[in-house]
């Protein structure tokens, strides 16, 4: 091999090496054991780097005020600076 895929191949594995150890403080990409997942970590995982992840709140066919005005709570409260919050 040359010098040049030498190098290629070194920094390829010091950055797969970076991400996968110091890297989740810098992306944002905490990974959590399904079992450490509580409300003490809100709004993780629902959002990431200040972007919600694909969430949508569900509510029954025959809501009532409360229910709805809930969930515009929690969808304002989880949209962080973006302009649209999760879909209801």
């Amino acid at each position: 091999m040359n010098k040049k895929a030498v190098v290629i191949f070194v920094a390829l594995f010091l950055s797969v090496l970076f991400l996968s150890t110091l890297g989740s403080v810098y992306t944002g990409n905490v990974v959590l054991q399904q079992t450490e997942i509580t409300l003490s970590n809100y709004p993780y995982p629902f959002v990431k780097n200040n972007v919600p992840n694909d969430v949508f709140i569900v509510i029954p066919y025959d809501y009532s005020y409360d229910d709805y005005s809930t969930a515009q709570f929690i969808s304002n409260s989880l949209k962080g600076n973006n302009l649209l919050g999760p879909e209801i």
